[in-house]
């Protein structure tokens, strides 16, 4: 394994490579002149060829690319020219929103999906199943931007319950971090409850075919409890538990409960088998 990840890494060697090459190309590829771009329309000809020497673009494509690899290998990404600042700083002023805008949306991508896609397949056809799935088309079908302009209209401009725009860090509180990030956290995740919606409908209802379900089902158990017991992770039931020596664990084959004794007094060579293997 670990040498498959050290041939993967390397593999990504020369597309990087590339990649750069191609990126640091369109500079010299793209019509028009940065220089000029950057000195704006009321710029002399010495306005613009100074900019272009502090920017190094009088200089050879090769040595410019060779020094632009340079400098990102010991970190150093330059200085934005719109707010004059290190690129690196910018970086590090924005990793906190991005993370947090990134957890949060997860944790209510998740939490909210996969029950939804739970309860669908539970419910397969039914009007409950319909709305689920009436859902997730639209949460693929309308943009992101829409949901957003949607969210904010109604609960910050009109209902006044969280603010526009804006970032409060999480060490100021925890309550007014959230308040900021809730609706951003809703109008990107809105894509991923429907994708996730339907990727665990869909692998519900296949291991809902699965025989060891129809067996829990005719031997008693209700929907809920195959569905909790047996069709949410079997491998998790796998963890057993320990109540006096003994140990509990699952039959794969019936979906049910055994108990088997302390090793110590069973004799050598004997297995403890559920009744529907006897």
């Amino acid at each position: 394994m670990f040498a498959y990840i050290v041939r993967r890494v390397l593999a990504t060697i020369p597309v990087m490579a590339f990649v750069a090459l191609f990126v640091f190309s369109l500079l010299y590829v793209a019509p028009g002149d940065p220089a000029a771009v950057i000195a704006g329309d009321q710029a002399t000809p010495e306005d613009v060829e100074r900019i272009r020497a502090s920017l190094g673009l009088d200089r050879p494509f090769l040595i410019r690319f060779g020094e632009w690899v340079w400098r990102i290998l010991q970190g150093d990404l330059g200085v934005s020219i719109f707010t004059n600042l290190p690129v690196s700083t910018m970086i590090q002023q924005r990793i906190e929103p991005t993370m947090s805008l990134m957890i949060l949306t997860l944790i209510l991508a998740v939490s909210v999906a996969i029950p939804m896609g739970v309860v669908a397949a539970w419910k397969q056809g039914t009007s409950i199943d319909r709305t689920v799935m009436g859902f997730a088309v639209l949460g693929f079908s309308v943009p992101v931007f829409v949901v957003g302009y949607v969210l904010a209209y109604i609960f910050a401009l009109e209902l006044d319950w969280v603010p526009v725009q804006g970032y409060t860090p999480i060490k100021q509180g925890f309550w007014p971090w959230f308040r900021n990030l809730i609706l951003p956290s809703i109008a990107l995740g809105t894509v991923y409850i429907a994708l996730i919606a339907r990727i665990t409908r869909a692998t519900m209802l296949e291991v809902l075919q699965q025989d060891y379900i129809r067996t829990a089902r005719a031997k008693g158990s209700g929907p809920g409890s195959a569905i909790s017991s047996c069709l949410l992770s079997p491998w998790e039931l796998s963890i057993s538990r320990s109540s006096r020596g003994s140990r509990v664990r699952p039959c794969w084959k019936c979906c049910s409960r055994i108990t088997s004794a302390p090793p110590a007094p069973r004799a050598p060579g004997s297995a403890i088998s559920c009744s529907c293997m006897r």
